[in-house]
């Protein structure tokens, strides 16, 4: 794995690419990524530049032993984030020659508090197979190792269910089989040999060590499978695009990520489901926009565990603190809500009584009002003598500048430097009074020259001193408050947690709202929508959609080309994924079965990286859903057998739909196949007058597709066109 390395100088200034750093820079891996830094900047030397995501080479500086480009903290902060999470590749940050921090894509370690933000959280994980398959996971934003061993089948069906589960993104495997299987999910992988154990495998692949992490077994949660494929072909989540996710109003990034969470974890405990539905109705008139003054509280957690918070971070967990009573107060009138998380909240602020007390004593709160951020002068006896005598020392300066200006009014006072100014001109008339005053040259530069005299000299070498002792003083009592803080990140993870889940019932409370949304019923024994849509069409005009699967286990719809059959096997698979997170549905009414998984074959698309055909793929796909699904699956499958010839496309999804049948799975699919339809299955068709489409489902078959008339519709050649109507008639 390539290693992204950042040197941040906050004591050791990095020197510019010299002879001799270049000697050293040219010892490091050339296949490393190597970033140092000057305080608040950062330099970027050679091939490296090359590396920086976005670069622009108007930025470069072109030095006498190489190229040089600078970078401000945000830029590479910016830099890092892109990484981790788009080059994937790891991160290490320098402190002089000595590291400080280390993140890796799958393990962003220390810099999860600047990569945390709305999205899922991944994971990396280590795979051995064997008669049995042993699996561990870390996620960036934990310090817990997972362990799983299971038994599995020949298409590692459990393995599968696993990393979806938690959103795992890279793999260090030891055996070759899994190579072709993680490369079909989309999951990058790394060949190592030789470890005892999957733990082993992947602390050393993480480069980390088994006794700093917490070690537990991991039991699979009770829920209705649903994995990232599932999610997107219906629409649900997709950074990239319009989805269902975005259609949701949450208020914190701790809020988003528990929202992505349920999607990808729905219930399959009735009664949990109506629990969640029962909040939500309580909170349906409620407003909880106070939710917005809520910091990413598992990200602050992170930088107050790590000891790095700093004292403008402190400040504003303490004002979030004061905010719970009045964030217990915006849903009390909601019974089941002030149960499960009021009584919780409340322990929680009164477990912090004694933090806010000493951020109130140790930070001076009226600067802080004017966004200047410090410690109260007077919190100790030795701080108040420091800071006596350095207002002692302003005023003997501010003295001596009077005194000087007042013999030389020409003399501007440079209070950074503690010295004056006078232009060259100036100067040159005045040097017989600089001689006799005794006025000292410090420097000589195009915009002028620079003075000082010897009291001030002097004067500013007691502030330097000064300044000095009392940062150290107030960094000593600030080092204190960070230690004792530490003592509170259990108390603050929960608030993250409940935070988050509060922010998602408030935006299920919003859907729950909105015209078209109702209550769905669930735990019935069929399937039953009437004027359902898909969520992402909620601010538009549609065409809503009913079906009753009571007698029947599959419907087949079939229709022409863009006449609306997709979107209504994705609203279908939608009402059901929110019916089991306890959210209301786009539908008038909705009774849903409680389902221990939905499955999807909805597109299609080959891969060029693994050698996969559009059919190869689709085939995957139907075998892993013929081997997974049970009688109480959802099955959602968009145009079988569409990848090869019509003969073996028909063959194939004749026969998958009579193993489906047999099997007693839910199934909705979509064809351009009549020979699919009969008596056995719920026959639907797309509604249409003549060539224009209507967008509706209504009963029965329908064996014309339009493909000529999309053709045309899309800019087909006339010829072409005309060609193609010729073939048909024949």
């Amino acid at each position: 794995m390539p290693i992204f390395i950042l040197f941040s100088a906050v004591v050791l200034a990095i020197p510019s690419m010299d002879y001799e750093f270049k000697l050293f820079y040219e010892t490091l891996d050339k296949d490393k990524f190597k970033f140092f830094g000057r305080g608040e900047a950062y330099s970027v030397f050679n091939e490296d530049i090359e590396m920086v995501p976005r670069c622009s080479m108007k930025d470069v500086a072109e030095r006498k032993e190489g190229k040089e480009m600078r970078l401000s903290k945000g830029e590479i902060e910016d830099v890092v984030r892109a990484l981790l999470t788009e080059s994937r590749v790891g991160v290490q940050e320098y402190e002089g020659r000595t590291l400080v921090r280390e993140g890796f894509p799958g393990n962003w370690k220390d810099f999860t508090d600047l990569l945390l933000d709305a999205r899922n959280v991944p994971s990396v994980a280590a795979v051995k197979l064997g008669d049995a398959v042993e699996v561990s996971f870390l996620t960036t934003s934990e310090s817990t190792i997972y362990t799983s061993t299971f038994e599995d089948d020949e298409i590692l069906s459990n393995l599968y269910w696993i990393l979806s589960e938690m959103n795992v993104i890279e793999v260090v495997y030891d055996n070759k089989r899994l190579g072709d299987f993680l490369n079909r999910l989309g999951i990058s992988g790394c060949l190592r040999r030789g470890e005892e154990s999957a733990i082993k495998l992947l602390c050393r692949y993480l480069r980390v060590s088994e006794e700093s992490y917490e070690h537990k077994e991991y039991v699979r949660p009770f829920v209705c499978r649903v994995d990232r494929s599932v999610l997107s072909s219906l629409n649900v989540y997709n950074e990239n695009e319009h989805c269902v996710a975005k259609t949701f109003c949450c208020y914190t990034n701790q809020g988003w990520r528990l929202l992505h969470r349920m999607l990808l974890q729905p219930l399959r405990n009735k009664d949990e489901i109506e629990r969640r539905l029962d909040i939500v109705d309580s909170l349906r008139t409620l407003n909880l926009g106070i939710l917005k003054r809520f910091p990413d509280l598992l990200r602050l957690s992170k930088r107050v565990s790590s000891g790095r918070g700093s004292l403008r971070e402190i400040l504003r967990l303490a004002q979030t603190v004061d905010t719970i009573p009045e964030l217990m107060s915006s849903f009390s009138s909601s019974l089941a809500l002030s149960k499960d998380v009021g009584e919780t909240l409340k322990k929680i602020f009164l477990a912090f009584v004694p933090f806010r007390n000493e951020i109130t004593r140790v930070i001076d709160l009226e600067a802080a009002e004017e966004n200047v951020y410090r410690v109260r002068p007077d919190v100790s006896e030795r701080l108040q003598k420091l800071n006596r005598a350095l207002a002692e020392v302003d005023g003997k300066m501010q003295k001596e500048y009077e005194r000087v200006c007042g013999i030389y009014p020409r003399a501007k006072v440079d209070r950074n430097s503690g010295a004056f100014k006078t232009a060259k001109a100036e100067y040159q008339r005045s040097q017989d009074l600089f001689k006799k005053e005794g006025f000292v040259e410090l420097s000589f530069v195009k915009g002028g020259v620079s003075f000082t005299t010897r009291v001030l000299s002097l004067l500013n070498e007691r502030r330097e001193s000064l300044k000095k002792e009392i940062d150290d003083e107030e960094k000593e009592i600030m080092d204190g408050v960070k230690t004792a803080l530490k003592n509170y990140t259990p108390y603050l993870e929960s608030l993250n947690h409940l935070t988050a889940l509060v922010d998602v019932f408030s935006a299920f409370s919003i859907k729950a709202t909105l015209k078209g949304y109702s209550r769905p019923i669930v735990g019935g024994t069929m399937l039953e929508i009437e004027n359902g849509f898909h969520p992402v069409l909620e601010d538009q005009d549609y065409i809503p959609n009913s079906i009753k699967m009571e007698d029947r286990r599959m419907c087949v719809v079939t229709g022409p080309n863009m006449g609306g059959k997709s979107t209504f096997l994705k609203t279908c698979g939608v009402i059901a994924l929110l019916a089991h997170m306890g959210c209301y549905v786009p539908a008038e009414y909705a009774s849903i079965p409680i389902l221990d998984g939905i499955y999807t074959r909805v597109g299609a698309g080959d891969c060029s990286f693994t050698g996969s055909s559009t059919f190869m793929m689709e085939m995957a796909d139907i075998a892993r859903i013929c081997r997974l699904s049970s009688p109480e699956s959802l099955i959602i499958i968009d145009e079988l057998g569409r990848g090869t010839s019509a003969v073996d496309g028909l063959s194939i999804a004749q026969a998958v739909k009579e193993h489906l049948i047999l099997k007693k799975s839910l199934c909705l699919c979509a064809t351009h196949f009549p020979e699919l339809c009969g008596d056995d299955v719920l026959n639907k068709k797309a509604k249409s007058d003549g060539t224009l489409l209507m967008y509706e489902m209504v009963d029965g078959i329908c064996d014309t597709s339009f493909g000529i008339m999309v053709a045309e519709k899309v800019g087909f050649p006339a010829e072409v066109i005309e060609m193609a109507k010729g073939y048909m008639e024949r």
